[in-house]
């Protein structure tokens, strides 16, 4: 009897080595877990940085490409003007001219009459 008593408390018991494993891969699952939150908050943090600096960004760009379309104008509007002006410069120019011809035609024609 005594024999099959010491038969029975040799057996073998697994399951604190069981539990020590599972716990063991459970606190490593856990470590890991820990690390891709961390990891997921730092991402979403500096890619949420990135999204208010690129919208400050588009907001410069759509400011400068309004400015860029009020200096177009301003200068297509200068260089109508300037065509105008050169227009009536050479409008001006044109009718010196004339009187000048004029001027001179009737200056000789008076020269003609008093030599007469």
């Amino acid at each position: 009897m005594a024999l099959a008593r010491r038969r029975a408390d040799r057996r073998i018991d697994y399951w604190p080595g069981f539990v020590d494993a599972l716990s063991t891969l459970l606190l490593a699952i856990m470590f890991l877990l820990t690390v891709f939150v961390l990891a997921q908050f730092l991402l979403s943090r500096e890619i949420s940085g990135k999204d208010a600096v690129l919208n400050r960004l588009n907001s410069q760009i759509n400011e400068l490409t309004q400015l860029l379309a009020l200096e177009r104008t301003n200068s297509q509007d200068k260089e109508d003007s300037l065509a105008n002006l050169q227009a009536s410069l050479s409008a001006a120019q044109a009718e010196k001219s004339r009187l000048e011809q004029l001027l001179a035609q009737g200056a000789g024609a008076g020269d003609a009459a008093n030599k007469r």
